[in-house]
């Protein structure tokens, strides 16, 4: 618990210095991000919109904001599929949620791969 302490601010921080860390393909309106746990890891996803209404500069630091304000939070987890034309994209693949005490570090992804919105 006392790491989670240290560690949420510090990923705010780094959110912040690079401001648009984890440039997306394609120009994006999804952030991929990479959750990683002590026992896996799992890729989910976050809109400019989720920042602005977090008051964050970009989907990392909105994440590690609202971490460490609550001990949990819903989020989109996003898999690579195929369109109808063979081509593979990032698409928003069901409803997962993260739990403060699990998370151990958050990265930036990039890919380039076209990237869907998640449903409304």
């Amino acid at each position: 618990m006392g790491v989670l302490r240290f560690l949420l601010p510090a990923l705010a921080l780094m959110a912040m210095v690079s401001s648009e860390a984890g440039a997306q393909g394609k120009d994006s309106a999804v952030q991929l991000l990479k959750v990683i746990g002590a026992k896996d890891e799992t890729v989910i996803g976050a809109t400019k919109e989720d920042a602005e209404r977090h008051g964050a500069a970009n989907a990392l630091e909105a994440i590690a904001r609202e971490l460490e304000k609550v001990s949990h939070m819903v989020v989109w987890q996003y898999a690579v599929r195929r369109t109808a034309s063979g081509a593979s994209e990032y698409a928003a693949f069901r409803r997962v949620a993260l739990f403060k005490q699990g998370v151990l570090r958050i990265e930036p992804m990039t890919t380039d791969f076209e990237i869907q919105p998640p449903p409304k």
